[in-house]
């Protein structure tokens, strides 16, 4: 992981180096101390060429040697910087778009016929738009939400779900007392 040729290369180069954080290395210790071990602590440390790794550390202190293991999770670690701006665009796009956009779950009877849905979450242009506001439909039924509309709209979305082919329509919400143009 920290690309020395040999332990004894590894100890001569000082083992204090490879944390990158000196401050996590004395809770380390102090943890080490206190307890006897330490399972799956990540940690922050520079390997031989000062390159940023993310090590999994999980040691165990029997009378004065220590034992452990370090797993490096670099990647993992990326991975999941990564999906964090990922999510942090897709949520920016979401709340900033002038479309109004809703994320739905469809909701089948016994014999696979969409009957219902459910809304998972609705961007602020989906509440100007239609004039429900998120914290009151977000986990509702379409049922509960617009009981008496006259537009099957469960099974269109539920037709566009099952069978993945997208579709474009216009219709009238007598509740929503709106025309709406709609890609699906």
């Amino acid at each position: 992981i920290f690309h020395y040729d040999s332990v004894d290369q590894l100890k001569k180069d000082n083992i204090v180096k490879l944390y990158q954080n000196q401050e996590q290395r004395n809770l380390i210790v102090q943890k080490l101390k206190k307890d006897g071990q330490l399972s799956d602590c990540e940690v922050e440390m520079v390997d031989k060429y000062g390159k940023t790794t993310h090590v999994l550390v999980s040691l165990n202190l029997e009378g004065s040697v220590i034992t452990g293991m370090f797993m490096d999770i670099t990647r993992s670690k990326i991975a999941e910087q990564n999906l964090r701006e990922s999510e942090e665009r897709y949520h920016s796009l979401f709340n900033q778009m002038t479309e109004g956009f809703a994320v739905h779950e469809i909701i089948c009877d016994k014999e696979g016929v969409p009957v219902d849905y459910r809304f998972l979450d609705i961007n602020p242009a989906f509440e100007k738009l239609t004039g429900l506001k998120r914290e009151k439909v977000v986990g509702k039924l379409k049922s509960e939400v617009l009981p008496n509309d006259t537009v099957d709209w469960a099974k269109i979305y539920g037709i566009v779900a099952l069978t993945g082919h997208p579709i474009h329509f216009e219709d009238y919400s007598d509740t929503l007392k709106r025309y709406y143009e709609i890609d699906a």
